[in-house]
Order: structure tokens, then sequence, then C-alpha cells
């Protein structure tokens, strides 16, 4: 992907998304349909570095841009730079895994 098909109002629309079929669990999946040509991978909150912060912040979840142009992917800040999307999910408090 040479150029960023990342906006703040597509992310707007992902997180919609997100929202809507967060309990489904093919929602990677789901994303990836919808929204070809951008990746999309998710973790806990808690696996995010503490200094950065979401492009987008929701009830359950954040959403971190990603950087995939190198051999190995890194979280971004930068939104043309960006080629995919990070779900960062809350976690409730609880150590269970």
């Amino acid at each position: 992907m040479s150029a960023s098909v990342l906006s703040h109002a597509l992310l707007e629309t992902i997180a919609q998304s997100v929202a809507s079929h967060a309990a489904s669990a093919d929602l990677l999946a789901r994303l990836r349909a919808d929204y070809p040509g951008l990746y999309f991978n998710q973790c806990c909150d808690d696996d995010i570095p503490a200094r950065l912060q979401p492009v987008r912040a929701a009830e359950g979840f954040d959403l971190y841009l990603l950087d995939t142009r190198e051999h190995c992917s890194s979280l971004t800040a930068d939104i043309d730079t960006a080629s995919g999307v990070v779900i960062a999910w809350h976690s409730d408090g609880n150590d269970e895994t």
C-alpha cells in the first residue's frame, strides 16, 4: 500500500463497526472484509505502551494506528503512514486470560 487510505472519518466508521460487533468471534475477519487493504489486529490495552495515545477512544476499547511499511509492524501516531488499526480492548481489572 503506497499511500494511506485512513482518515479520521474512516477511523470513526471503523470504531462504530468495532462497537457494533465487539462480541463477534469473527470481528477481525469482518473488518478485513469490510475494509480491504487495511491491516487489523487486536490486543489488551495493557499491551500498548503507556506513552502512546489512542487515535480514537471508545467505550471498551481504543484504536491505535499501525505502520506496516517495514519488515516489523509498529504503532504510529502518523495517520499518513498508517496502513492498519490495532484494537486495544480495555482490561476489566481481572487478571484472567
